[in-house]
């Protein structure tokens, strides 16, 4: 998830259908602190090189807030408390199938479909943006310290692009040499990479630029496992 901060208010964005879990752990570990956890409210994703023009074309009062999220070096903007139908203006809606293009073209997860609660962050590549080794105790940090320092996670947040035209489902196993290495996830299919596309959390012996197969129920696909961003 995302955090913002507004003085002795903070704003926590995240992932859809997780904002409840979010509010319940907060509950649960809320100790000695005066602190008023507010009801999840829906946030509408703005991605686009001509997003932040229409930001500024929006009327006073469409939006409780913009905030200012890039996806890798893509413009997004989370916006608060606002409808589709109030942007009318320079953008448009589209599917899910585009939208998770964009998302796994630059790299990034999904709570409770590519990453979940027991992803490690270096497993999903979280570590250098997300993480402090300085601020002192926080839950989880033992773990996320002792592999920094010594040791290593066995599966990394991979991009896997398909070298065949196939779109295999969310949750297809990807083998080597009949071996399970991981799955693919959140698959879509990108205009910039030429090819269908996923993301999926793949054992680390898999070094990117290695073929591997994908498969599920009714088919089986080639591709190659690679570094993220993709484009």
């Amino acid at each position: 998830l995302w955090v913002v901060r507004f003085g002795d208010e903070f704003l926590l964005v995240s992932d859809a259908g997780v904002g409840s879990s979010v509010a319940e752990d907060l509950a649960r570990f809320k100790l000695r602190v005066q602190l008023e956890i507010g009801e999840p409210e829906p946030v509408l994703d703005l991605i686009g090189p001509d997003s932040a023009a229409v930001v500024d074309g929006l009327d006073e009062g469409t939006v409780e807030r913009a905030l200012p999220a890039p996806l890798g070096g893509l413009s997004r903007f989370f916006l608060v408390g606002a409808a589709a139908d109030d942007l009318a203006t320079g953008a448009r809606p589209v599917g899910r199938l585009a939208s998770t293009a964009v998302r796994v073209e630059m790299g990034e997860p999904v709570m409770g479909r590519d990453v979940d609660e027991n992803t490690i962050p270096q497993e999903a590549g979280d570590v250098a943006e997300s993480v402090s080794f300085t601020k002192g105790c926080y839950l989880g940090q033992e773990l996320v310290a002792r592999i920094d320092s010594r040791g290593h996670v066995n599966r990394h947040l991979r991009g896997l692009v398909l070298t065949e035209n196939a779109l295999p489902p969310d949750g297809a196993g990807v083998v080597v040499d009949d071996a399970p290495v991981g799955t693919i996830t959140s698959v879509s299919e990108s205009l910039k990479v030429g090819a269908p596309i996923g993301l999926g959390l793949i054992r680390r012996e898999v070094e990117p630029g290695s073929p591997v197969e994908i498969r599920w129920p009714t088919g089986t696909a080639r591709a190659e496992v690679r570094t993220l961003p993709l484009v």
